[in-house]
């Protein structure tokens, strides 16, 4: 199973509902404003909750996982989607997907390398993204600047909107206290991890205590992030590691 990016998502789930004749979930995955949320939910009321899990399954695990998420009362069901969203790609891939039954707070350190990581707006919210990591015992760039203002961010991304994989060693480049430019130190090795900042709020949501990778800038996977829920609590899920050349700055 290949990661696939939210509009090859979009493009599949046109497919299926237009084959089910589902039309009010065909104008759920076309809206661009729609998230999981939506369209998971729509869906399972419009064809129903057999012939939904049917449609679920024929897509990626991260479908799966939404509908552990956001779909209510899934009975018997369960168990077929709890196995789909706990797919590993292969052949060469290393994933922990997060799926209703798990404890994010007991995850650790990914046994991969990666050189960037993405991140797909499935939350009701605004947010932009950036990155932490390890380096010879000290967190950066929190280390060289401890007000998170003077890091760079990814663009900010709105509802339905995904990053794409953005180089981790781009954010490295930091604004100084005294208002100078700076570099973070970022090694071969080094533990990474995702940061997220809901626009609005005066907290991050992170994920070094549930998911965080070796950099290597040599290899070309890619972390893929999504965030969902409302403003107030939204959720960071880990999607898998896919093998695409990482192209994108952060800016």
């Amino acid at each position: 199973m290949n990661f696939m990016d939210f509009d090859e998502q979009r493009i599949l789930g046109v497919k299926l509902a237009k084959a089910a004749g589902a039309n009010k979930t065909l104008s759920a995955v076309k809206n661009q404003d729609a998230c999981f949320h939506d369209i998971m939910r729509t869906a399972a009321e419009e064809v129903g909750l057999d012939a939904f899990v049917s449609q679920v399954l024929q897509g990626p695990p991260e479908w799966a996982n939404a509908a552990l998420l956001y779909v209510p009362n899934l009975g018997s069901h369960r168990d077929a989607l709890v196995q789909k969203a706990d797919e590993v790609p292969k052949p060469t891939n290393v994933v922990h997907m997060l799926t209703a039954r798990e404890n994010a707070a007991s995850a650790s350190l990914v046994p991969t390398d990666i050189s960037a990581i993405s991140l797909a707006d499935n939350a009701s919210c605004t947010v932009q993204m950036t990155v932490n990591w390890i380096d010879n015992g000290s967190v950066q760039p929190t280390a060289l600047q401890p007000d998170w203002n003077g890091w760079l961010w990814g663009g900010k991304l709105t509802q339905g909107k995904n990053s794409g994989p953005m180089q981790i060693n781009s954010f490295q480049s930091i604004t100084l206290k005294n208002g100078q430019k700076g570099t973070a130190p970022l090694t071969k090795g080094d533990a990474v991890w995702i940061v997220v900042w809901v626009m609005g709020q005066a907290w991050t949501l992170d994920s070094r205590n549930s998911w965080n990778f070796n950099y290597d800038p040599q290899t070309k996977a890619c972390a893929n992030f999504s965030i969902a829920g409302p403003v107030d609590s939204t959720t960071l899920t880990l999607i898998g590691v896919s093998g695409g050349a990482a192209v994108s700055m952060a800016a």
